[in-house]
């Protein structure tokens, strides 16, 4: 008969653990879902960031490229025919 007293022991104690472990599981799980959303928030804040920063960085890019394509002779022409020709 010594089973019998842990048995009873254990009867009591699941209900009572269960009342207190169902709101500590849910409390933990709400915690765990505004941790997640805050991190798809903060994710998605910096993805926008870097798409910003790509096409500022992609029209400085083609600016220069630009630029540089206005000053330079076009490509095939004779040597002497781009727009400082005149000045030598």
């Amino acid at each position: 008969m010594p089973f019998v007293a842990p048995l009873l022991l254990g009867l009591l104690t699941v209900p009572v653990a269960r009342r207190v472990a169902k709101p500590l599981a849910r409390g933990v799980v709400r915690t765990s879902a505004g941790i997640v959303a805050g991190a798809r928030r903060a994710a998605h804040a910096v993805g926008e960031e870097l798409q910003d920063i790509t096409a500022e960085v992609t029209a400085e890019l083609a600016a220069a490229r630009l630029t540089a394509d206005v000053g330079a002779p076009a490509q095939g022409a004779p040597a002497g025919t781009g727009p400082d020709a005149g000045a030598r």
